[in-house]
């Protein structure tokens, strides 16, 4: 029964507009509307138009309609509650939405301060209980590893197109003396890839990190490795990709590849055309948005990670 429609479905770092979208699910009628056939909503976007047979059902919800057909292989629903809904009311349009959810956002390089990690625990456990997302609990190393160690354990060729953050996560807990591995797909990797959990894990209380909300990626880039220190571990997010960074004694910046095969992972140099092709920042990525539009860019200290019981507590939905 039904027709078919289109969803779109977001692929790995996502930015809040493509996050929108897809939580709205199976909705657009033509795979041109649902952002294929050459009309990306924008610039260097990568989501992709999925075609389900179904239909929409009216119900008694604060939706007030389900979706019965073809699964669009990721969670819409869950993408609806936790992405659109807290920043919806009566009468929006989309833009009316993005600008509220701009709006909550903290101000550029504000230090964050105590706000507990509960929403994004409880969204968590939520997935858990509904069989969308499982845990495995990360049981202690024997002994403590070496940065060298951890890129042998858990690098390896991307192969569910966003893991990036969670293979930053992992590397960090393993940092943290705990056996991570992150080598799931699913619900798992579309859940650490956005752009807005990883905000809501910067913003646990005693991690220490640094945020902006930009239009120019390049720049704000620039200005939150200006608070790294030597010889200290950080991860960088910004709308397309995250990875774990650092500046040596020398002073020189490198980021930490992860997602090749052997040893083309490990530490390379992290300058602006690496920032242009490996992490797709770009300068005005944003402009097809309409002015005030942005995106996100993240730095948060590995350090203050792997000594925070709150967010090592968030590993056992990564950990494989």
């Amino acid at each position: 029964m039904g027709r078919v429609l289109y969803a779109r479905r977001a692929v790995g770092a996502t930015c809040d507009f493509c996050l929108i979208l897809a939580s709205r699910g199976p909705v657009y009628g033509t795979k041109s509307d649902a952002g294929g056939d050459g009309n990306k909503y924008h610039s260097d976007c990568d989501c992709v138009p999925v075609p389900v047979k179904g239909r929409w059902v009216v119900d008694d919800s604060p939706r007030g309609f389900h979706w019965e057909g073809q699964d669009p292989g990721y969670d819409f629903e869950t993408l609806y509650e936790q992405e659109y809904k807290p920043f919806w009311q009566e009468n929006d349009t989309i833009k009316d939405v993005l600008k509220r959810r701009r709006a909550a956002a903290i101000k550029p390089f504000e230090k964050k301060r105590s706000v507990s990690h509960g929403s994004i625990g409880d969204q968590l456990q939520k997935l858990e209980k509904s069989g969308a997302l499982y845990k495995k609990e990360c049981k202690s190393l024997p002994h403590a590893l070496t940065g060298d160690d951890i890129v042998g354990r858990i690098g390896q060729r991307d192969v569910t197109n966003g893991s990036c953050g969670s293979a930053a996560y992992a590397y960090a807990g393993n940092r943290a003396g705990l056996d991570v591995h992150d080598f799931r797909g699913g619900t798992s990797q579309l859940f650490f890839s956005t752009s807005g959990n990883t905000g809501a894990i910067s913003k646990i209380k005693g991690i220490v990190s640094w945020s902006e909300e930009t239009r120019n990626e390049i720049t704000s880039v620039t200005k939150l490795i200006s608070k790294m220190e030597k010889g200290k571990e950080y991860i960088l997010g910004v709308t397309r990709h995250a990875a774990i960074v650092r500046k040596t004694k020398s002073g020189s910046l490198q980021y930490l590849e992860l997602q090749q095969d052997g040893a083309a992972n490990g530490w390379k140099r992290l300058d602006i055309p690496t920032l242009l092709n490996r992490f797709g920042a770009t300068a005005d990525s944003f402009a097809d948005f309409g002015e005030g539009y942005s995106g996100r860019v993240d730095l948060i200290s590995v350090e203050s990670l792997k000594e925070n019981k709150e967010f090592l507590d968030l590993l056992p939905y990564i950990n494989t």
